[in-house]
């Protein structure tokens, strides 16, 4: 039908689809004689076109031909125009007085009528008027807008606010607990009393205290910690008053501090069990704490106050670290930390396991023989593997065969045939991990994996066969221009065979591991000495098989360019120096250092060893240094081969007076050493009931100015206040001197001073 525009005007849209190809036209026919606004084609582009007495021919040559299939369609676009006609008012709310309120203030909202749009915003500012007798005045201006149109309207509205009510407390004006301040080293300190939340229709109100320490809020002086009355009293501008009385705790937030004995050795006894037990009590560790408020401290070995005391057993021999809570009554804490040494002076405990190894050494079977069952398997365990290790010490440690993860046993079978290797891995608690590897030959004497003479589906892994071991010489190679190389020698794995075999015909190759292509190792100076070699035989259908024999690795001489036994050689040694060496004299005030000291490997190309000296005469193999030589000495190495060549090279020795012998004071020394005790010592009497003890328990660092040879003896104290001192071989103890004893320790230099 049409859209109908304002002055009757019909506009319509028509598609049709135009078929046509290139070179004619297409031609469209209306009834009537419309007025043709445009014509586009199915992509929306204008298309060239005829009008004529009612008939649209289109043109199929045009510029921008009609895409024939799809075929164009002709396209009449109406454009409509919609006009906002509403017509929209607004109501403001009127002028009032209100009674002052905390939450916001309800005057009115503006009310929007016949707007028949929905796009409106509201909003307004506020501009306060306080008045000198009490209340004030809001100046709230409003505004609406309508986005239909983009028309606004605004208005001002005046609201006289009374304010007649008085502030208010938040939450009756209770007070946190308060920390005293600045009394770190006196119990009285420093007080700020907190102010209390406040609400009221006026942001400006007054806030007042009064308390036993005097009108306001402080800082207020020598306060102790208690409890407190105060009074506050909240005052408007306009004179409306409140007032709130409170109880504000004080408290002292300063934690003790906690002074322990530095160390502590704790003997073990015998416990009910016949077992090594020690039991220490906390105030043991205490060396003197304190608080700035209290001298009612607790102690204990955590922050929980109530563990007092600490049981010790075998499990804990050695060094341990044990802390010290110290806590007041107020809560506050601190804690300090005491080194404890356990020791089991009347070998209580059993015998360490390992023999006192901290990582055990593992040594593994090389010649493992295992033989698969008819159902071709075998199970492989740690004792068929481990060898020249006590089961105790196995028992103490976690063993597994994967470095990672708990593996107990290794299940073989017809793919194992033949060598390989089984890595057993020890750990222990704290991590530490060692292993070991042994040689694994499994066998098929009962036929279960098939039929060795068929080579076409070969199963079986060749027979390793491995020599003795390879003695190799490390050569020093010179150039002629004097360049001298690291000695160095490659040597490749099928230099290790001894006759293996295979059962199977095809070459077989050699490898230093189940890469087939490792097929050499190089050597040099950090490989001196012997090494284990695993050598790996591999068959033509990849069957694989291992066996161990080692490498020895020496350094040698070599052979002179043009002269076998070097006879008549000329070529000097090549002499290597350390850069500097530091020597302390000793308590003669004297030191010799020896030419092999600050050798670092100087060689011959034809000498196997070469003459070292400090004189070009080669009969000064040391120099002794003294006072007179602290500081940097510069010293020549003469460095002699077999036929008389000689090279030096130079040395910085830096004598060092660590003892303080040249000191003069030392030549006639009369300073007394200085004694360090340790703090305390806990120890159970064994059932004998008689105890020895020796000095060096008690000493801990004791030095002199001079020397570090010390005699130490140690005392105790009778009754009476007597001396009473034990022989050298230590102190004795029995059942009468169970609980505290006081013991004296008395060092003495090596000039007699104590």
């Amino acid at each position: 039908a049409g859209v109908s525009m304002a002055n009757g005007t019909l506009l319509f849209q028509m598609c049709f689809n135009v078929i046509g190809t290139t070179g004619q036209n297409s031609q469209i026919l209306f009834s009537n004689t419309p007025t043709v606004i445009e014509v586009m084609d199915g992509n929306e582009e204008p298309v060239c076109f005829d009008f004529n007495a009612g008939q649209i021919t289109i043109d199929m040559n045009d510029a921008e031909p009609l895409v024939v299939n799809p075929p164009p369609t002709v396209l009449c676009t109406q454009v409509i125009t919609i006009d906002y006609t509403g017509d929209w008012s607004v109501v403001f709310p009127p002028d009032t007085t209100a009674n002052c309120s905390f939450g916001t203030l309800n005057a009115g909202e503006p009310i929007v009528s016949n707007d028949g749009c929905s796009l409106l915003a509201t909003t307004y500012e506020d501009i306060v008027f306080n008045l000198p007798n009490g209340g004030y005045v809001i100046e709230r201006t409003w505004t609406v807008i309508n986005w239909c149109d983009n028309s606004i309207e605004m208005h001002t509205q005046i609201i006289n606010v009374n304010d007649d009510a008085a502030p208010t407390f938040v939450d009756n004006c209770n007070l946190p607990v308060v920390c005293l301040n600045g009394n770190t080293f006196a119990c009285p300190g420093g007080l700020t009393i907190p102010t209390p939340e406040v609400m009221d229709c006026s942001s400006d109100v007054d806030l007042a205290a009064t308390s036993d320490f005097g009108n306001g809020f402080g800082p207020f002086t020598n306060v102790n910690p208690g409890q407190y009355l105060v009074t506050f009293t909240a005052t408007d501008p306009f004179g409306n008053q409140t007032t709130c009385v409170s109880n504000i705790d004080v408290v002292d937030c300063i934690a003790p501090v906690a002074i322990c004995d530095e160390n502590l050795t704790v003997a073990l006894g015998t416990d009910s069990n016949g077992d090594g037990s020690a039991t220490i009590f906390i105030e043991t560790l205490d060396d003197g704490s304190y608080d700035n408020c209290t001298t009612d401290l607790t102690y204990s070995f955590a922050a929980n106050v109530v563990l007092t005391t600490l049981e010790f057993t075998c499990s804990d021999l050695g060094n341990s670290v044990v802390q010290l809570f110290v806590s007041d009554e107020n809560g506050n804490q601190n804690a300090c930390a005491v080194e404890v040494e356990v020791v089991d002076l009347l070998d209580i405990c059993p015998a360490d396991p390992c023999d006192g190894a901290s990582l055990p050494i593992l040594s593994c079977n090389n010649d493992i023989q295992v033989s698969l069952d008819a159902n071709g398997e075998a199970v492989i365990t740690f004792d068929m593997v481990l060898e020249g290790i006590s089961q105790a010490c196995i028992d103490a440690a976690d063993l597994s065969f994967s470095p990672n993860s708990d593996i107990d046993i290794l299940n073989y079978d017809c793919s194992n045939l033949g060598s390989s290797v089984a890595t057993v891995y020890l750990t222990l608690d704290n991590g530490t991990q060692n292993a070991c590897w042994g040689i694994i030959n499994v066998s098929d004497q009962l036929g279960a994996c098939g039929d060795p003479t068929d080579c076409d589906n070969d199963v079986f892994p060749p027979t390793a066969v491995c020599n003795d071991g390879v003695v190799v010489h490390l050569m020093h190679i010179n150039d002629p221009n004097n360049t001298t190389f690291e000695p160095s020698l490659t040597v490749f794995a099928v230099d290790f065979n001894d006759g293996s075999s295979d059962n199977c015909a095809g070459d077989l190759s050699y490898s230093f591991s189940p890469d087939v292509t490792d097929e050499s190792i190089y050597f040099n100076c950090d490989n001196i000495g012997e090494e284990p070699i695993q050598l790996w035989v591999t068959d033509a259908n990849g069957n694989q098989s291992v066996c161990q024999t080692f490498v020895v690795v020496q350094m040698n001489q070599s052979q002179c360019s043009g002269d076998p036994d070097c006879f008549g050689n000329t070529t000097a040694p090549v002499a290597i120096c350390d850069s500097e060496v530091n020597l302390s004299l000793t308590l003669s005030g004297e030191a010799t250092i020896f030419a092999t000291t600050i050798d670092e490997g100087s060689y011959d190309d034809c000498s196997l060893q070469v003459g070292l000296s400090f004189s070009a005469t080669g009969d000064e193999p040391s120099v002794t240094f003294d006072c007179d030589d602290l500081g940097d000495n510069f010293v020549t190495l003469y460095v002699s081969d077999e036929n008389g060549n000689q090279s030096q090279c130079w040395t910085t020795v830096v004598v060092q007076d660590n003892l303080n012998i040249c000191n003069n004071d030392c030549l006639n020394d009369t300073t007394a050493p200085e004694a360090f005790c340790i703090s305390a010592l806990v120890i159970q009497m064994p059932s004998t009931g008689t105890l020895m003890l020796n000095a060096s328990l008690f000493d801990v660092g004791s030095s002199d100015n001079c020397t570090d040879d010390l005699n130490l003896q140690i005392s105790t104290i009778d009754g009476n206040g007597n001396l009473i001192s034990g022989p050298a071989t230590g102190l004795p103890f029995n059942e009468n001197n169970i609980g505290a004893n006081n013991i004296v320790l008395t060092v003495t230099d090596a000039a007699g001073n104590t």
